[in-house]
């Protein structure tokens, strides 16, 4: 199991030496990502989206810790992307 997909919406540099050296043994993802102009594009075929943010936000959304985010993310894994 791992990310074997990476969408970049809109990035502001791209390719990026900094990305790159930041890859840490994933540098083949990094290398095959797919640049797309919106979120819409990047998440159409996704059955579970999850954000992240060191912002406090407001948002009615449901809000999960790591360890409970974790847990969906295995149980979701076996059936779509």
């Amino acid at each position: 199991m791992g990310l074997s997909q990476l969408y970049l919406v809109e990035p502001r540099i791209f390719p990026d030496e900094e990305a790159d050296s930041r890859a840490a043994g994933a540098k083949d993802l990094l290398e095959s990502a797919v640049v797309v102009s919106t979120l819409d594009e990047a998440i159409a075929d996704c059955q579970l989206v999850i954000g992240t943010s060191a912002r406090n936000r407001t948002f009615d959304l449901p809000i999960f810790d790591a360890h409970d985010c974790a847990r969906k993310v295995v149980g979701e894994a076996e059936h779509g992307k």
